[in-house]
């Protein structure tokens, strides 16, 4: 019912959503409204920490993300190994290889 009503009314621009104790009410607009530009002002201290704040987060996760992919790699490493049958399982030096390669 809600879908069909703002494809009825398509043309105007869609402002509010009420849903309230005597039903649900949408209301509509023939203008497109604005949103207020708000101004904020930061002190320049708190800007610079918030700034290597970011570097700090954006480095940490490029590590988390490395990480991650380099331990799929390993399992991905150890169910080969495991899956394999024409070599015996020599755990210590699979380990080596997969811990220490380049």
């Amino acid at each position: 019912m809600r879908l069909s009503i703002i494809e009825k009314y398509k043309e105007k621009f869609l402002i509010e959503d009420q849903v309230l104790a005597e039903g649900n009410f949408l209301k509509f607009s023939e203008t497109k409204p604005t949103l207020p530009i708000v101004h904020i002002s930061v002190p320049q201290e708190e800007y610079e920490t918030l700034r290597q704040d970011n570097a700090l987060l954006k480095a940490q996760s490029k590590v988390l993300a490395e990480r991650a992919a380099f331990t799929d790699d390993v399992i991905a490493e150890i169910a080969i190994v495991f899956i394999s049958d024409s070599a015996p399982i020599d755990m210590a030096s699979s380990w080596r290889r997969l811990l220490y390669r380049k």
